[in-house]
């Protein structure tokens, strides 16, 4: 007989009205009640709530982050608009997923699918889904996904539909409004209750309150972080604990922070100025830049710096040096001891 068993009666009532048949009662060891087909014969859509409510493959609770989910092509989520219509397992408090909820489903390789996506996540994840965050904070949010093919935060492109005319300036017909980057429907409930330090917990602030949508928001994918990319002096706090990074670009910032010195295995650094080549007005290279001792390329393009510093001779590894519209009239005596350039 397929019966299933329930905490609390409004639990239990709850299932009942979602599968339309059957009868609930207590459960026979007195402790909780249970729902039970009897007679009935269940249909595709009633096996289906039957194998969610037991924790089958319906729905997935992800014991590392807290969050449950309900994941694409089940019957009850093809063609649900909003998560507010829906009603599945006993639960009605589905939502859209933000970026940071998706994020927790990322992994830090690719799996054999192409994905970036963490192995114990029992479904195959490719492509993108859409989020419910905005591409900045306190705008309207037009359509956002996250992709675990491209590992990366993008944009629903809209375009606008428009009459047609024919070359003889005769009326053919409206050309539809479209949309491309869309993503697949994926819902969540709950709230995220990761244990994480003081820094990693910092680090996923400052990157929701600055728009950093593609930083990521576990503790072992923030120190496995090889790449980063940054603008306007927003750099991230802890940045020294990022030890596992290999390449830093930042543009449109007037100065370096220290910390970024003390990252033992960077091996590329670039330091632009904005696309209409403008930037701060005056920047100094840092003579710590010498502590880069894994630096392999450095790059510097429509900075305001006037020298580079002696200590760049430190830098026995680099083997890329490109300096293109800076203030720097000549370059230090040091740069003969760089014989890898």
């Amino acid at each position: 007989m397929d019966t299933t068993s329930f905490e609390d009666f409004s639990s239990a009532l709850v299932f009942l009205k979602e599968m339309k048949v059957g009868v609930v009662s207590r459960s026979p060891a007195g402790d909780g009640f249970q729902w039970s087909a009897g007679d009935s014969q269940l249909d595709e859509r009633q096996l289906f709530l039957l194998k969610a409510q037991r924790g089958d493959d319906a729905i997935w609770m992800d014991e590392e982050t807290g969050l449950m989910w309900l994941f694409e092509k089940t019957p009850l989520v093809v063609g649900v608009t909003y998560p507010k219509n829906l009603r599945f397992a006993g639960h009605d408090d589905w939502r859209t997923p933000t970026v940071s909820d998706l994020k927790t489903l990322r992994g830090t390789a690719k799996n054999e699918r192409g994905a970036y996506v963490k192995p114990t996540v029992p479904t195959k994840l490719t492509g993108a889904y859409s989020c419910s965050t905005a591409v900045r904070k306190g705008s309207r949010n037009d359509g956002t996904t996250w992709n675990f093919t491209t590992d990366s935060f993008g944009e629903v492109q809209y375009r606008e539909g428009k009459i047609k005319w024919a070359s003889d300036g005769g009326y053919v017909g409206f050309e539809k409004d479209s949309t491309s980057g869309e993503g697949a429907k994926i819902y969540v409930r709950g709230e995220r209750s990761i244990r994480m330090s003081d820094w990693v917990e910092s680090q996923i602030s400052w990157a929701e309150e600055n728009d950093y949508h593609n930083f990521p928001v576990t503790p072992d994918a923030i120190l496995a972080l090889e790449t980063l990319t940054l603008a306007d002096d927003k750099f991230p706090p802890y940045l020294s604990k990022l030890q596992s990074l290999r390449k830093i670009a930042v543009s449109e910032c007037s100065t370096l922070p220290q910390e970024l010195f003390l990252l033992e295995h960077l091996e590329e650094l670039q330091w632009g100025g904005g696309l209409d080549h403008s930037g701060p007005d005056h920047c100094v290279l840092p003579v710590e830049v010498g502590n880069l001792s894994s630096l392999t390329s450095l790059i510097l393009v429509d900075v305001k710096i006037s020298a580079l510093p002696q200590s760049i001779g430190e830098l026995r590894n680099l083997k890329k040096l490109h300096v293109m519209r800076t203030n720097v009239g000549s370059l230090p005596e040091s740069i003969g001891q760089l014989k890898n350039l």
